[in-house]
């Protein structure tokens, strides 16, 4: 059994490493690099030996090309991973990097003040003040890293600004790297006021951005989400948002070639132990992990973590995954929708119709795209469920009409559909008590 030939594993139960005489290999146990899972930190990938697919081409792209980015892409696709990566060819570490695309560029390793910081760190009750504090805590830490005075009286966006200022006038120009920009806006999806609010936080914090631009080397925002963030925003102070460009389609995420040329030794060995057809097998993997499209290219790629659980389970045959569903949009889901459906749509009738009726009515729905021009992504309203659907990777393009400026988008495969079928029979009683204020 192809367990079994997986016979060592480290202390972290979570990094898999093959056997000496295993038959997925046919160079010397040394040269084998590993499968990573749930790895955030890009100098792991060359300390422990795990296989990393390089995208370094397209960051040093990105870093030739330009000077302010923004990109959205679900969870599980690498945001995090992009930015640490970036932040370790900032800080100079270029031993890191061999045998990467961008070792063999010096001039981008020169070093450089950074600052990190994850907006995304989740904490209960999700309010203003407390997100402020937070913030301003970020920041605090990071001016006594560079010995800086801050005063934490002034606004966020404020406070930002003088730290900015004070590393240049200090190091030179500071590069700025934030992770899960909009975390907090989704999780108050269900309160306008309060996610109106923080939206002003966040908007004030990019303004001051622009304000101190002479003291920025680089900057790049990742978030969950295109909508809130108006277009003209990003316009207004230039900052690039790649997450429908083509040019970086491929940043995030794996593309077929990718696979074969990362994983070919264990896709191979994988084929060889399964009772299923190679052909059946990539099918297969493409079904549960494939069907992501994020912009006009028609270039499909596979969601990564879960492509490398798979291939962690040590089970070919084994397809399933679990997909995690945001506690905001389950109660999103149940308190506006039945089965995607828009609940108002059926006040006086939910209760003479069936569940069997809304999953009919639901597949008749699914079994055409949904059509949205390139302007409706960045939308405020967040009352379009399929616009949520594809910023949560449920939901990918499926086409685009060029001449129209259109993308038509359905859900991703099949196995994201039947994760997204079980969400709404979970919520489908639920949301029966939030019908009744529009009955009668």
């Amino acid at each position: 059994m192809l367990k079994h030939s997986f016979e060592k594993f480290t202390r972290n139960p979570s990094l898999l490493i093959p056997s000496t005489n295993s038959r997925i290999f046919s160079t010397d146990f040394k040269t084998i690099k590993r499968i990573s899972i749930n790895c955030n930190e890009f100098s792991r990938f060359s300390q422990s030996n795990y296989i990393y697919v390089d995208k370094t081409p397209l960051i040093a792209s990105m870093i030739q090309s330009g000077k302010f980015y923004s990109i959205s892409r679900p969870d599980s696709f690498g945001k995090t991973l992009l930015l640490k990566t970036i932040k370790e060819i900032f800080e100079g570490n270029q031993s890191l990097f061999n045998g990467t695309y961008i070792f063999n560029k010096p001039e981008l390793f020169q070093k450089t003040p950074v600052l990190f910081y994850d907006f995304g760190i989740t904490f209960r009750p999700a309010t203003v003040s407390i997100f402020t504090e937070m913030i301003k805590n970020l920041l605090q830490k990071s001016a006594e890293t560079y010995q800086i005075k801050l005063n934490k009286n002034l606004p966020v966006h404020e406070m930002f600004g003088n730290l900015i200022e004070g590393i240049k006038d200090k190091l030179g120009p500071v590069v700025i790297l934030i992770d899960n920009f909009d975390k907090i806006t989704l999780e108050t999806i269900q309160y306008q006021k309060k996610r109106n609010d923080l939206i002003e936080i966040l908007t004030k914090i990019l303004a001051s951005l622009k304000e101190k631009e002479e003291n920025i080397k680089f900057f790049v925002k990742t978030n969950t989400s295109l909508i809130g963030f108006r277009t003209y925003l990003h316009e207004k102070i230039q900052i690039k948002d790649i997450t429908l460009d083509s040019n970086f389609s491929q940043i995030l995420g794996f593309s077929d070639e990718e696979l074969k040329n990362n994983f070919g030794d264990y896709l191979n060995f994988y084929e060889s132990q399964s009772t299923l057809l190679p052909h059946q097998i990539k099918s297969l993997i493409k079904s549960a992990f494939g069907g992501y499209r994020f912009t006009s290219e028609n270039k499909e790629l596979y969601n990564p973590q879960g492509f490398l659980n798979y291939l962690s389970k040590g089970n070919p045959d084994d397809f399933e995954i679990n997909l995690s569903f945001p506690k905001y949009m389950k109660d999103y889901l149940q308190q506006n929708f039945v089965y995607g459906m828009p609940i108002k749509e059926f006040a006086g009738n939910f209760e003479i119709l069936s569940q069997e009726y809304f999953k009919e009515a639901l597949n008749k729905k699914w079994g055409k795209n949904h059509v949205f021009q390139k302007k409706d992504f960045f939308l405020t309203d967040a009352n379009n469920l399929e616009l949520h659907l594809f910023n949560h990777g449920f939901m990918a393009i499926k086409d685009y009409n060029e001449e129209k400026n259109e993308f038509e988008i359905n859900y991703v495969n099949n196995t994201i559909r039947r994760n997204l079928i079980k969400v709404y029979d979970e919520v489908y009683e639920k949301s029966k008590s939030y019908v009744e204020p529009f009955s009668g």
